[in-house]
């Protein structure tokens, strides 16, 4: 636990952002020096895309339309001839705001500068998640992003109309850089609802509407989907993570395919519940395991003592801490926690862990909150907070 009596904490306190952006700046040079940028993979689709923009003015296929805010930088990149270093800078410059908003959230949560100071730490040093920032992918832009949206229902108040506009145009921009931007549609509604004292009534009207143009959204990126986005396929070949075949044989039983993409994956799982139920339940495990069968010994004894040092401090402060008191975890991070692990559970884990990241500035902050002294500040933790 963090005691302000050693000398070094303070001299921790008063060099806080001198040394959080000499350890941002090694650990981006490190990872750029050890791999270079990775221009392979997904990246292709990107790349493509961003040229049919330029060329044809629009994407080539309609699901691009939910990856357009990154396809449109890499556009800029290549119309200016910066090519891949423009895309790199933007993800890099995303990066280190988001890291910024994160020292300003654990420093709203905690009114402790050790504390801050520790949790920014490990999470700028996190190369799981900062590792991305060198790929040519959607996904370093849409975890920064998702930062900072929490940033927004964090810590700015909540009087100021700005702070609503903010919140908005994140979830709009979230939408619109990868998929996975749906998901925190009902989030924020969710985040909202917890705060109306509207009447019940229009509460539930509210969240059925949300619903409908939540399941409209996947329905619509499923029907525009190719081979690669297709709601059935990981059902049908027992995919616990997405194109690697697991212990569940392939099995077409049931199998219907409509124009309506989520009521045909109901009515699989409904006719083939004992197959899903196990195959949800290799997701969720997977979800939560960053390790893989693949990496090398030494990454994965890596992999294993960051879970160990996050998970279950963070699960214990839940516990502990009474946590759940606050609106914000209750009614917005822990909601995306849940949407997030049901998203994987009824489709399939990523190869690379990636849509997972997304929550480990959250469990940063919950574990921080059992390693640190006073833990968070009490005015947080007050049933309206």
């Amino acid at each position: 636990m963090f005691k302000l009596a050693d000398p070094s904490m303070h001299f921790i306190q008063k060099n806080t952002t001198i040394l959080l952006a000499a350890t941002w700046i090694m650990v981006q040079a490190f990872l750029l020096y050890s791999t270079d940028i990775n221009s392979s993979g997904e990246a292709y689709k990107y790349i493509g895309q961003a040229y049919h923009l330029i060329h044809d003015h629009h994407v080539d296929e309609a699901r691009y339309v939910f990856y357009f805010i990154p396809i449109a930088l890499l556009a800029v990149a290549q119309y200016v001839h910066l090519q891949f270093i423009f895309y790199i800078g933007i993800q890099l410059l995303l990066n280190i705001i988001s890291a910024v908003a994160f020292y300003r959230i654990a420093d709203f949560l905690f009114k402790n500068k050790i504390a801050s100071f520790i949790s920014t730490f490990i999470f700028i040093t996190f190369i799981p998640y900062e590792s991305w920032n060198i790929f040519l992918y959607t996904d370093s832009v849409f975890y920064s992003f998702s930062l900072l949206f929490l940033y927004t229902c964090i810590v700015l108040d909540d009087a100021k109309k700005s702070t609503h506009f903010f919140r908005v145009a994140l979830l709009i921009v979230l939408v619109f850089t990868r998929p996975l931007g749906i998901l925190y549609i009902p989030a924020l509604f969710a985040f909202y609802f917890s705060r109306s004292k509207i009447n019940s009534r229009v509460k539930i009207f509210c969240a059925l509407f949300v619903a409908v143009l939540v399941l409209f959204a996947i329905n619509y990126l499923y029907q525009q989907g190719g081979g690669d986005m297709n709601i059935l396929f990981p059902q049908v070949q027992g995919y616990v993570i997405c194109f690697q075949y697991s212990s569940i044989s392939p099995n077409a039983a049931g199998i219907m395919v409509s124009d309506n993409p989520v009521k045909d994956l109901i009515v699989y799982i409904i006719q083939n519940p004992l197959r899903f139920l196990q195959l949800a339940g290799l997701r969720f495990l997977s979800f939560f395991n960053l390790c893989r069968p693949y990496y090398s010994f030494t990454h994965n004894i890596y992999l294993a003592i960051n879970m160990l040092a996050l998970y279950f401090p963070a699960i214990i402060s839940l516990l502990r801490f009474s946590l759940f008191r606050s609106k914000s975890i209750k009614h917005l991070i822990l909601v995306l926690f849940v949407l997030f692990i049901a998203g994987v559970m009824l489709q399939c884990d990523d190869f690379n862990s990636r849509f997972i990241m997304p929550l480990f500035p959250p469990i940063i902050l919950f574990a921080m909150n059992f390693y640190s002294k006073n833990g968070w500040n009490k005015n947080i933790l007050q049933p309206n907070a």
